[in-house]
């Protein structure tokens, strides 16, 4: 019940963006651009933010970044299987693999914060830090792959990895800025999360979903098979407490919504992306406090 309080202001903006984008801003234009804004603008100063700043001392840090990394690394690897299974048209599915292991950063970040407080969000910061490279890597490398794109040259300008490596950097050689700066830097990542949510939601579609197998099998990775896998290396590393909640957490999050804004930048099949993650969403707000409930602290 308390995981499902915490989660209602998040999905509240979700919801929000639903409503904005079927009432009131119904030009796609518009929530492109907003898109862009975020991916490019906004949310990577919250990344390098959070990741420079975290205290990489954190008890229990290293065991639930070992648990994210190895939760991602199967999640990648089913994904990868799943492509081989032929369920769609080889472009879609590697489109929507991605959705298998990713997460959506704004909730996560939003979310372990409000449950966990400072300790919480060093953690989750820092999971980012090295999960992000890590999923938009093979992200875009199956997209590449895909849609015929130069792989160096496309992971070169993600803006993502490009932040999440740049704040790991500067936190490893103890970089500052003046206080103006990290002011700056700060709003501009604070606004990501609400105009990142709020564009999360206008952009769910339910209607007109194709290529079911492919998407049910998605999902059941990420909603079923990551948890599962998370707790399962938790209890082998004895996490406990904090790291415990965090790592299952990032396992049961709903999968990211830039997945959707890849795809489409990269010539990928971003309908049955946005479907793919529409549903992750849904999902994910019935599933995320149950998971918590059941293996979290």
């Amino acid at each position: 019940m308390k995981t499902a309080l915490l989660l209602l202001p998040d999905f509240a903006l979700i919801a929000l963006g639903w409503w904005l984008g079927r009432r009131h801003f119904t030009e796609r234009s518009f929530w492109s651009g907003l898109e862009r804004l975020v991916y490019h603008v906004l949310f990577p100063p919250l990344l390098f933010t959070s990741i420079a700043q975290a205290n990489l001392g954190t008890p229990g840090l290293g065991g639930a970044v070992a648990v994210a990394v190895g939760t991602t690394m199967i999640g990648i690897v089913l994904a990868f299987l799943v492509t081989r299974m032929r369920l769609a048209p080889m472009l879609t599915s590697v489109s929507c693999a991605q959705c298998a292991y990713r997460f959506n950063s704004y909730i996560a970040l939003a979310l372990a914060a409000r449950m966990y407080g400072e300790q919480g969000l060093a953690v989750t910061a820092l999971i980012t830090a090295l999960v992000v490279p890590l999923a938009n890597f093979s992200a875009v490398a199956m997209l590449a792959r895909g849609a015929g794109k130069n792989l160096i040259g496309e992971l070169t300008r993600n803006p993502l990895i490009l932040a999440t490596l740049g704040g790991l950097m500067f936190n490893f050689l103890g970089g500052d800025f003046p206080e103006p700066v990290w002011t700056v830097l700060k709003r501009l990542g604070a606004a990501s999360l609400a105009l990142g949510l709020i564009a999360v939601g206008a952009g769910l579609k339910f209607s007109g979903v194709q290529h079911r197998a492919l998407i049910g099998a998605i999902l059941s990775i990420k909603h079923v098979a990551m948890p599962l896998a998370a707790a399962a290396l938790a209890i082998g590393f004895g996490l406990t407490g904090v790291a415990l909640g965090v790592a299952i957490m990032f396992a049961a999050f709903p999968t990211a919504s830039s997945a959707y804004i890849l795809a489409a930048r990269m010539g990928g099949d971003a309908d049955s992306v946005a479907a793919t993650v529409s549903l992750s969403i849904l999902i994910g707000m019935l599933t995320l406090p149950m998971w918590v409930a059941l293996l979290g602290a």
